[in-house]
């Protein structure tokens, strides 16, 4: 996609702005239409054939995120932008949810236009090139697959490859095809590598012949001026005298990476003798085997360098580790940083030393997960970069058996911003409290009439901004919450606690409120007397929330049944628990997400930020448990808190 490819549709009702962004866009070289309001656009058979979408919001008929959300609807590909001069937090939460892609607030330049249409491209073309990319790593994997089945043919009858070649195996294979043909006596493999000897038999092999053979093949690589290995055996060993012992030989070496790997050999006692065809097949046999190591090599080779020149074109840091080894294979990026650290020769240690990391339980979550995600933390003190890991088990024979295959991606500058938000909000957050506390203090004095008496209608009035004002106090406490959590500034203070003791003292304000609602509110405790090391603010926050929830949701005439105790791993479990409305499957998988809540489709909703419940869960991640619901619509639902027993001295 280029920009004088792009088809832009302007929906405005304002003939003035229409005109004024289709005149600015065509300039720009664009390719424009411009509709009067929604209604038009719909109807037109050109509109949805446009890559970019730019609509006002209020309109006549069709508003604009109603007619932005059937364009998602149609093709979530467009760029949906919305023109509006009055966006809220509400509003953007559901221009977001509706699909729209970004807002345009009134007043606007046009060069504020051209930039954010110029970003959207953008974005465009880099899912464009990540999909490209994605088809050539897919069509280059394909190829390596077909080479890899054509290799599995041939290793049921040769041999497998690992870290070195194992022959063995595939010698076995030979000698039984071999033996087909013909009865040899003994057969034999000596690996160089292994600097030893493999011996196969009916019966016992003479070691006065396995110490002769091992001594002539070590004579033969001491020799600096060597011949062939099979002419310098075969003139070496004396046949056809009483003293032998044997009466024929056939020997060959077998080549790997231009240098000998091993020595094949298939040896008669006298006075059998092989005949021409089968050394003819002998060496036939070999011959092929000796193909197919060399285009083994050949894929091999090949195979690294295509997976090379893919990792080459990756800006993040991609690492493929053989874990029989240790042996790592890695791109530009990463050798880059191996050379930062003057590192020549690397192997997987040397990379678990630079990726500050629990590698353990890297490698624990890997085998029982297949994935794993994290962060790691590279370099020291100022220098300091932030790393997102995202490891997979990785299986690819014969190049790796059992291995990772490591995708770090360098976060630091993403992590500054993230952390740069999050003290903007803790910031906002905490210069809103003090206003908002004066207001209500001053809105006190109002209710007590210190000022003067107050008629019903004020009073009312009264009661609606104290409403409010609460619901914004919570609002703020919650974002202040969730600026804590992402910046990790969360503090916990455990103490021995009488559970029943706090949990009774947590819900006995709940208890006139349920009543004047017609529900019921009761606590089960299985052990009365258990104490347990909690933080008291953060139970206190997490059952408020849960009872909060279940007052405002679950409906009229519910029962509602709080429970604790200590399950099989010795975690505390608490237990919220009512037989109101229930929670579809389609919100409960959304249900801690933040600022999701259940049943927006409703005409009536009710108040709330929708991070109660995902700002809990973070808290008790902190300290290693887990919240987890069981609902069915119409019969209602549990949330289940596990609570593990905290390591104090972490």
């Amino acid at each position: 996609m280029t920009e004088n490819n792009i088809n832009i549709s302007v929906v405005d009702d304002e003939i003035s702005i229409r005109e004024m962004l289709g005149v600015f866009l065509k300039i720009k070289g664009y390719t424009v239409q411009m509709y009067g309001d929604g209604s038009e656009a719909l109807a037109s058979d050109t509109f949805f054939e446009s890559q970019i979408v730019i609509s006002d919001l209020n309109m006549p008929e069709v508003d604009g995120l109603t007619l932005l959300k059937k364009v998602k609807e149609r093709n979530p590909e467009i760029i949906c932008l919305l023109i509006t001069g009055m966006a809220t937090l509400d509003s953007t939460i559901t221009a977001l949810r509706a699909g729209v892609d970004d807002y345009i607030l009134k007043p606007f330049e046009l060069k504020d236009i051209e930039m954010i249409i110029l970003k959207h491209i953008s974005r465009f073309k880099l899912v464009e090139e990540n999909l490209v990319l994605q088809q050539d790593i897919l069509k280059e994997r394909n190829l390596l697959k077909q080479k890899n089945i054509e290799l599995e043919i041939l290793n049921d009858m040769l041999f497998a490859l690992r870290t070195s070649y194992n022959v063995n195996t595939a010698l076995e294979k030979l000698r039984d095809k071999f033996e087909q043909l013909f009865d040899f006596d003994f057969s034999f493999y000596f690996s160089v590598e292994h600097n030893a000897i493999t011996t196969y038999s009916s019966h016992k092999f003479p070691d006065e012949l396995k110490k002769e053979i091992c001594g002539k093949i070590k004579e033969y690589f001491d020799d600096d001026t060597k011949q062939d290995i099979q002419e310098f055996l075969t003139s070496e060993f004396k046949f056809n005298t009483e003293n032998s012992l044997f009466s024929d030989m056939l020997i060959k070496s077998l080549f790997a990476n231009d240098s000998i790997v091993g020595i094949l050999g298939f040896i008669n006692l006298p006075p059998k003798k092989f005949i021409s065809y089968q050394r003819d097949y002998f060496y036939h046999l070999i011959s092929k085997l000796q193909e197919l190591i060399f285009q083994i090599d050949s894929i091999v080779e090949n195979q690294n360098r295509i997976l090379s020149s893919i990792f080459d074109q990756i800006q993040s840091i991609i690492i493929r580790v053989d874990l029989e080894s240790g042996d790592i294979l890695t791109n530009k990026a990463g050798q880059d940083l191996l050379d930062l650290y003057k590192i020549s020769t690397c192997n997987f240690d040397d990379i678990k030393t630079i990726f500050d990391s629990d590698w353990d339980e890297i490698l624990e979550e890997v085998v029982n997960n297949k994935t794993y995600r994290g962060t790691s933390l590279v370099g020291e003190e100022k220098d300091i970069l932030v790393f997102g890991l995202n490891i997979v088990a990785y299986s690819d024979p014969p190049v790796v058996n059992e291995g990772l295959l490591i995708n770090a991606k360098d976060i630091t500058d993403i992590k500054k911003i993230e952390d740069m938000k999050a003290d903007i909000i803790s910031n906002v957050s905490h210069e809103l409290k003090t206003p908002v506390a004066i207001v209500k203090e001053y809105l006190s004095l109002l209710h007590d009439e210190i000022s003067g008496p107050l008629n019903e209608m004020q009073h009312k009035f009264v009661g609606t901004i104290s409403n409010n004002l609460d619901r914004l106090e919570r609002l703020i406490s919650s974002f202040l919450d969730m600026s804590k959590l992402n910046s990790g500034k969360m503090h916990t203070n455990f103490e021995d606690e009488k559970v029943s003791g706090l949990v009774n003292g947590i819900i006995e304000p709940f208890n006139l409120r349920y009543k004047n609602n017609n529900m019921t509110l009761t606590y089960q405790p299985e052990d009365s007397e258990l104490i347990f090391l909690l933080d008291r603010d953060m139970i206190a926050q997490i059952m408020v929330n849960l009872l909060e929830n279940a007052y405002k949701y679950a409906g009229k005439n519910v029962n509602v049944i709080v429970k604790s105790y200590v399950n099989e791993h010795n975690n505390l479990i608490l237990v919220v628990q009512d037989n109101g409305k229930g929670i579809s499957k389609k919100d409960q998988k959304k249900i801690f997400d933040r600022f999701y809540r259940a049943g927006l489709e409703e005409e009536a909703r009710l108040p709330g930020s929708g991070l109660g419940l995902s700002i809990i869960k973070d808290m008790i991640k902190i300290i290693g448990g887990e919240i987890r619901l069981e609902s069915v619509l119409g019969e209602g639902c549990s949330f289940f808190v596990e609570l593990p027993s905290p390591n104090i001295e972490n």
